[in-house]
């Protein structure tokens, strides 16, 4: 299975469900991304002094990409290393996966909702909303690595 590294090109927003349908400030970034790090530190903050103060709540991340006509037989994964927190996943608007743990790996099937030979949209959504939850600081978004992989279209699943 060819593995790329799917880190550039990614955008972030903090607008979320109906307000993604009107006109969210899309700014660029590449990952890893921490979106509590740029957020002022307050008391104030529900992480309270064991997450540092840290803001925590929804982020969205979009990338589009080309996916090739040849790929139509292919395995085609997205590999997320670390996504903090209760990640959702969806390619050109479908939901294709749901990882609630932040501190774990986790692999998403991208090929039932592709358009091959054409641009694609993946987007991931991470909440961390849900303040306290931690007994250290956490961060906000996606905060590891992400990979596509491309395989053959019989091939041994990842782990």
């Amino acid at each position: 299975m060819n593995k790329q590294l799917f880190d550039a090109g990614w955008e972030f927003s903090e607008a979320q469900g109906m307000m993604m349908q009107r006109m969210p400030q899309w700014k660029a970034v590449t990952l890893p991304h921490d979106a509590s790090i740029e957020k002022a530190r307050s008391p104030q903050n529900p992480s309270a002094g064991g997450g540092g103060f840290a803001w925590g709540g929804v982020i969205t991340y979009r990338k589009q990409f080309h996916v090739p006509e040849e790929w139509k037989d292919k395995s085609i994964l997205l590999e997320l290393e670390g996504v903090y927190m209760y990640a959702q996943v969806a390619v050109n608007g479908n939901e294709t996966g749901v990882h609630p743990y932040g501190y774990t790996s986790f692999h998403v099937d991208l090929k039932p909702y592709l358009k091959f030979g054409a641009e694609n949209e993946v987007t991931v959504t991470a909440n961390n909303g849900a303040q306290p939850n931690s007994r250290w600081y956490s961060g906000t978004g996606i905060y590891r690595h992400v990979w596509l992989r491309i395989g053959d279209g019989v091939h041994i699943k990842p782990w």
